[in-house]
């Protein structure tokens, strides 16, 4: 029963939820795009730097403008601006670009996620991952992409901004657990929860709830994170493909995004217990995310592609 105020503001805002179509799968939210970014850049050799600032110094931000009217979306621009009129690159400014550009191409919008089903004993493996994107017109498909035509040095410098912006982004997409994973349910976008009191989806939970809810901002996250990140690991961490990444992510979901769910009829209530087990894997996840990007960028700024061949 639902007896207090609260429970039935909380109640009635689900029924809400449930009544509107299923969002899209928005991708982490600015904190972690900002984080992973910036972490990353912190990684890169200093001849990369070199090389993306001498791009920026001959880019356009016009012809990158997202024109987002979506009020979570339209400091794009503003930061678009930042970015190219900045003293020093910063990629912490592009971090959530995608998100808006999808503003000015809709068919994009499937470029950030990839739908690996979790129920009916589908096997988490490549055939399920090349099963889900068969014309490569998802995350796996479009990193691959963009860091081929980043690693193009005869194209535009428009172009092969575009190219980091979009490796910046989807990368870090490929590390959202429910961004590569689903049961039924639009990566947990149509699972309607109660967090901490708050109606809202399961997808945005691990978008943005868990990482706010740690009580952080960005610089000092960040530094957290920095600091959390062992030689021995980014090595390790480096290996692999888009689609052993989004592989790994697909049995983080299974784990903890969905498995950690508490028993009972739904809504489902998530509090300390969810919270406790979701916190740390959102953030080792956003770390492995910045290694990898850092790895892929400065490989495409040599002119390769470290998983060109690996199919």
């Amino acid at each position: 029963m639902w007896h207090d105020k609260g429970a039935l503001a909380a109640r009635l805002g689900l029924l809400l939820l449930a009544m509107l179509p299923a969002p899209p799968a928005w991708a982490w939210g600015p904190l972690a795009h900002k984080v992973v970014a910036r972490l990353a850049q912190q990684r890169l050799a200093p001849a990369t730097l070199a090389a993306l600032d001498a791009l920026r110094a001959q880019g356009d931000a016009e012809p990158l403008r997202a024109h987002e009217s979506d009020p979570a979306y339209r400091a794009v621009d503003r930061d678009l601006g930042r970015f190219f009129r900045g003293p020093r690159l910063d990629l912490g400014l592009v971090g959530s670009w995608a998100d808006g550009w999808r503003n000015r191409d809709r068919a994009s919008e499937a470029w950030h996620f990839v739908d690996l089903e979790l129920d009916g004993g589908v096997e988490l493996d490549a055939d399920a991952v090349r099963e889900a994107c068969p014309r490569q017109e998802c995350v796996t498909g479009q990193v691959r992409a963009w860091a081929a035509a980043l690693a193009d040095a005869q194209r535009d410098p428009e172009e092969r901004l575009k190219a980091l912006f979009f490796l910046v982004h989807l990368v870090a997409d490929l590390h959202q657990p429910l961004h590569c994973a689903t049961r039924h349910d639009h990566g947990g976008n149509r699972t309607q929860v109660v967090f901490f009191g708050r109606p809202q989806s399961l997808h945005q939970v691990w978008d943005s709830g868990v990482l706010e809810r740690g009580r952080q901002g960005a610089d000092r996250l960040q530094r957290q994170l920095a600091a959390g990140i062992a030689a021995r690991d980014a090595y390790a961490w480096r290996r692999g493909t888009p689609e052993d990444w989004a592989l790994e992510s697909a049995g983080l979901a299974r784990e903890v995004a969905y498995g950690a769910l508490p028993a009972g009829p739904q809504p489902w209530r998530l509090e300390r217990d969810y919270q406790r087990q979701a916190l740390p894997v959102a953030q080792l996840q956003l770390q492995k995310a910045a290694v990898r990007l850092a790895w892929l960028v400065d490989e495409a700024m040599r002119g390769r592609v470290p998983f060109d061949e690996a199919r």
